[in-house]
């Protein structure tokens, strides 16, 4: 990447604020996206199918709300 392109990310991304509440919103939403399709995949990775990954889907889901309101 040159030094101009680098210059003019950069200005973009500092002309966008956001707020802690949207950071949060998209953090926590980002969690649980990231939950539902790692259990999916732990399902069919340890137990051969996808509806398998329900169970870990619910577990992780249920970490990461856990883990998030207890933290942040």
């Amino acid at each position: 990447m040159s030094a101009a392109a680098a210059t003019k990310g950069g200005a973009l991304i500092k002309s966008q604020s956001l707020s802690a509440d949207t950071f949060k919103l998209l953090v926590y939403h980002a969690t649980l996206i990231q939950g539902v399709f790692s259990g999916l995949l732990a399902g069919h990775m340890g137990e051969g199918s996808l509806t398998a990954g329900v169970k870990h889907v619910c577990i992780l889901v249920i970490i990461a709300l856990v883990a998030f309101n207890t933290v942040i």
